[in-house]
């Protein structure tokens, strides 16, 4: 049985989807553009859970401890209601009004999270 969190699991499977979408796109001038936007640190909180994921300059995506980064992106919900964004990538399962909260701590890590909402249902 693992320790790990629901969210925390869900946000795992997004870190191999991302780091497999990122690393061949930091080839070439594509590349120097995406590297202005790296590192950025997300954290994902809800009552039962606090979840940092962070990309590096070299494209590697992993869950790290939060301690001493700087974020770039916060998001805050009911658990409930992120596990089932994250599980099924869409909100079409949320009850009308129920919004996350969204705070965008850089503008790097606002326009990455416009970016990439859509691939974490947000």
């Amino acid at each position: 049985m693992s320790n790990m969190g629901r969210v925390e699991d869900l946000l795992s499977g997004f870190c191999v989807d991302a780091e497999g979408e990122l690393k061949p796109k930091l080839q070439g001038f594509t590349g120097l553009v995406l590297r202005g936007f790296l590192p950025q640190v997300w954290v994902f909180e809800t009552e039962s859970e606090s979840v940092t994921v962070m990309a590096d300059a070299d494209g590697h995506v992993s869950i790290k401890q939060a301690d001493g980064l700087q974020r770039d992106l916060t998001i805050r919900w009911r658990h409930d209601l992120l596990c089932q964004v994250l599980e099924t990538k869409t909100k079409d399962c949320v009850p009308s009004g129920e919004t996350p909260t969204i705070v965008r701590h850089t503008a790097k890590g606002g326009a990455a999270f416009n970016y990439l909402k859509g691939r974490i249902g947000l």
